[in-house]
């Protein structure tokens, strides 16, 4: 996660079935914060829970360049925080928001 902080040409990002769990996303998150160039990023099949999906949403707020977002087959219990992602994400300049348990 900390290469892609400083990294500023990758734009796709394919993280899909690596059971990264909560603290993945909560890693990814802060990175997500301060990355300036990826446009996509695949995060399904990953285990991530409610509290890894709620600490991804805040820092979707700060991401400018985010524009497709796959949280597919992650743990049902996200599935509240996906609610609340939707609504963030309609106000938001994320285009695409794929998410089934």
């Amino acid at each position: 996660a900390a290469a892609l902080e400083k990294n500023n040409t990758l734009q796709i990002l394919h993280l899909g079935d690596n059971s990264i769990g909560d603290d993945g996303a909560i890693a990814l998150a802060a990175a997500l914060e301060r990355n300036n160039s990826l446009t996509e990023l695949y995060l399904y099949k990953n285990s991530i829970r409610a509290e890894g999906a709620k600490v991804l949403l805040a820092s979707l707020e700060k991401s400018t360049t985010l524009t497709d977002l796959d949280i597919s087959g992650n743990d049902a219990s996200a599935k509240s925080a996906h609610i609340a992602w939707k609504r963030k994400l309609l106000a938001s300049h994320i285009i695409s928001l794929l998410f089934y348990p």
